[in-house]
Formats: C-alpha cells, structure tokens, sequence
C-alpha cells in the first residue's frame, strides 16, 4: 500500500476516517467538536489531530494514534470554559508542530470573561507539550 496516497478526514465526532487505495477505517478518537488535522510536510506518516482540550498523534499514517495530550490551561482558566470552537494544529516547513487554541478565564459564570489564546510548540512524534 503506498502511504502517500493516503488521506485523511474528519468526521463531526472526532472520529478519523481513513482512506486508502484499497480500503477504509473508522478509528474513533473519543473527544467531540469539529477536530482540526495537518501532515507533517517532511513525513506524511506524521499526522496530528486536534479538538477542543486535546491533541494526538499519528507516527504510522494515522493506523494508531497516541493517548490524548490535554491542552495545557493555566490556573486562571479551566477547561469548563475552553470555547467550543476549532483549535488550530499546524506543522511548519521543519515539521516543527504548534496548537493553536481559545480558552475564557474563569470568572465566566458571574462576571464578564475574557477570551484569550495559547499556542503551543509540541514534539511532532509523541504529542508532549514543549516548553517555551
């Protein structure tokens, strides 16, 4: 089977449908919300996929995926409050890999909260955050 003509696509329940010359699998990834995905451009077995509070990765052309990597949220928001919206992953062209994502402070509930957004670099083969 040639990997690179491979594709992947998400499905509305995080779940990775996968798409290759002879065949297709449903693997479920266990979150919900509109997933975001990206392909390392220097290896297209390295797929990352993103929802709202957490990341997995792929190292086999998205046949396995890591366990989750929770959005790392300081103590002043909580995961509660993360906007339901899409995160951002990408990869660069080095196939360095950032998250892009929205999370409100946590004075939500009884006064006015403010949005802000975290991005991450995280190791583009295991999913761990790296440090700044």
């Amino acid at each position: 089977m040639n990997r690179r003509r491979r594709s992947a696509v998400a499905c509305a329940t995080l779940g990775l449908l996968l798409v290759t010359a002879s065949a297709t699998a449903e693997m479920p990834l266990g979150a919900s919300g509109s997933p975001a995905i990206a392909v390392n451009p220097l290896n297209p077995d390295n797929i990352a996929v993103a929802s709202r509070i957490e990341l997995r990765v792929s190292n086999d052309g998205g046949m396995t995926f890591s366990d989750p990597v929770l959005a790392p949220i300081p103590e002043t928001h909580q995961f509660e409050y993360i906007i339901s919206g899409t995160p951002h992953v990408a990869f660069d062209s080095q196939g360095r890999l950032f998250w892009l994502y929205a999370a409100q402070t946590t004075n939500a509930i009884g006064g006015s909260a403010r949005t802000d957004l975290f991005l991450v670099e995280v190791e583009p083969s295991t999913g761990a955050i790296l440090p700044a």
